[in-house]
């Protein structure tokens, strides 16, 4: 006697359009920059900035599985406008809110398989396959865009750019493109549920014919092994992946399911040849400038779970006070919440008429990733982001310049100090009053006393033109510079001073150079020295 199994069509089922209203869609809104500011000016970073402040591995831990959306482009470009940052603020303000989260999530989830749907239909040569796979995208489509429109509509998002997204939404979903688009999808689909054939198989030989009175077999089967299978600790089914399309007996069978079925086959190529290109690329935007915030606020989740203060920054003009309370590094809490542990915050300032902090203090005390820290806060509060710490007022740069320590290359034909004194006069020619400069240890190859005259001239040039300049440094002389420079130390423990406490003060130096703990880590005391030699 012939096997037999009754196989269906695996399109799902969805209910009937509910409108059809002609509505002209909306000019499609931005959620990075407000109608008014689209051409503004945005500072692309430096590429030896973003490996000192160490904002090149934030990025690409913020797009760690974020590859098909083109994001990196949009956090290299920090805007220079004080309402785009508070435009986008708003936006990140309102997808905090959870529902609101979960349901842009769902949006991305859904936009993904419509891409890869759309993949395997370009990629696949049978015709019924090909159309398949644009149904199933045109399916996954419309139902993305729908739950995302009821979604906005539920959560009343109070940002302007999320207002307007959802008007746009609801213009879109009404327009006559869409409605018959969805019309379609749902009649071509359900007329696919229809599909349902029966195989006899003898030998070599595959009878394919319509489905008559015939029960499912398959369900007979699995009902019989039901509980063998509810104990089943191992899955045996292999899952052939799908891109690899169809093999030659498949592509026989739907050929045999086209003369069966040729009316419902004729409605899927019709379908595909008048809604090859369904997807609006207003849709496609809002997708990826999506992404742009649930990239960053993914990233940073785990870490206010943990307990870590992030804030929306305020936004000072060039020249007034700053601060910031509780802030910290965002690489470095990374690093240390997978290890089980949390950083240390601190908190800095820059009264009126302060310019330049000077970082001194004990060496492994936290000096070099507090300046690190100044300039990542400023770099994520340019882009609207919420940045570490309880309460923060920043300013809009127009560049971060940078001057770390790099080693010496042997084919530049130049010493350490010589390519230190080029590096720093490239920047300062580009330093400009709304530009933060941040140094590490400056000319470390020169003698002590050239090491302060040459850095008491940067930092006078950096007062002269105004900018904001952070500088990190164990020469303390270096503090007492001029009226614009403000003091901060690196502590250590007033019991034991070799332990780092990595918290930064705003204070004098006090003139300790902590040389007997720096001894002390290199073996060079007396004692060491001593028991080395015997």
């Amino acid at each position: 006697m012939p096997w037999r199994a009754v196989v269906k069509a695996p399109h799902p089922t969805v209910e009937q359009a509910t409108s059809e209203a002609e509505v002209t869609p909306l000019g499609y809104p931005s959620l990075l920059f407000p109608a008014d500011h689209a051409g503004d000016h945005t500072s692309h970073a430096d590429h030896a900035c973003m490996v000192d402040l160490n904002l090149d591995q934030v990025i690409d831990g913020i797009l760690r599985g974020r590859r098909g959306w083109g994001l990196r482009s949009l956090y290299l470009a920090a805007p220079e406008s004080s309402e785009v940052v508070a435009y986008r603020q708003a936006v990140f303000s309102d997808l905090e809110d959870h529902g609101l989260h979960s349901g842009v999530r769902d949006f991305a989830g859904s936009m993904d398989r419509v891409r890869r749907y759309l993949h395997l239909s370009s990629r696949v040569e049978s015709g019924f396959h090909r159309w398949g796979w644009l149904l199933h995208a045109a399916l996954q489509y419309c139902d993305a865009v729908d739950a995302l429109q009821g979604e906005l509509a539920k959560a009343a998002p109070d940002s302007p750019a999320l207002s307007a997204a959802r008007k746009w939404l609801r213009a879109y979903t009404s327009s006559s493109a869409y409605t018959t688009l969805l019309a379609e999808t749902r009649r071509v689909a359900s007329l696919m549920a229809t599909v349902e054939f029966v195989m006899d198989i003898r030998g070599r030989e595959v009878e394919i014919r319509r489905l008559g009175d015939e029960p499912d077999y398959g369900e007979c089967v699995c009902s019989a092994f039901e509980d063998l299978r509810r104990d089943a600790r191992r899955s045996f089914v292999s899952r052939r992946p799908t891109e690899y399309g169809l093999s030659y007996l498949e592509i026989q069978l739907a050929e045999c399911i086209e003369k069966l079925y040729p009316g419902e086959i004729a409605s899927l190529a019709d379908f595909a040849r008048k809604h090859a290109d369904f997807v609006d690329e207003g849709v496609v935007q809002l997708d990826r400038e999506f992404q742009f915030y649930m990239a960053y606020l993914d990233y940073i989740r785990p870490l206010q779970e943990a307990g870590h203060a992030f804030c929306y920054p305020a936004i000072s003009p060039s020249g007034s006070p700053l601060h910031a309370r509780g802030t910290f590094d965002l690489l470095l809490a990374k690093k240390l919440h997978r290890e089980g542990s949390q950083v240390v915050p601190n908190d800095f300032s820059v009264d009126a008429g302060e310019r330049i902090l000077v970082i001194t203090g004990a060496n492994q005390g936290g000096k070099t990733t507090f300046a690190r820290m100044i300039g990542q806060i400023h770099y994520l509060a340019a882009l609207g982001c919420p940045v570490p710490g309880e309460e923060a007022r920043l300013m809009l740069f127009d560049k971060i310049l940078t001057h770390f320590e790099r080693e010496e290359r042997i084919e530049d034909l130049r010493g350490k100090m010589e390519d230190d004194l080029l590096r720093i006069d490239a920047i300062l020619r580009q330093t400009t009053p709304r530009t933060i400069v941040i140094m590490n240890e400056m000319f470390t190859s020169a003698t002590l006393t050239d090491e302060r005259l040459l850095g008491e001239s940067i930092l006078r040039r950096i007062d002269a033109i105004g900018c904001i300049g952070v500088c990190v440094t164990f020469i303390e002389e270096l503090a007492e510079v001029g009226d614009s420079v403000v003091s901060f130390v690196a502590e250590v423990s007033t019991e034991d001073p070799t332990i780092r406490t990595y918290r930064i003060r705003k204070r004098h130096p006090d003139g300790r150079a902590y040389a007997l703990s720096i001894a002390k880590k290199y073996r060079l005391t007396r004692r060491q020295i001593r028991g080395r030699l015997r």
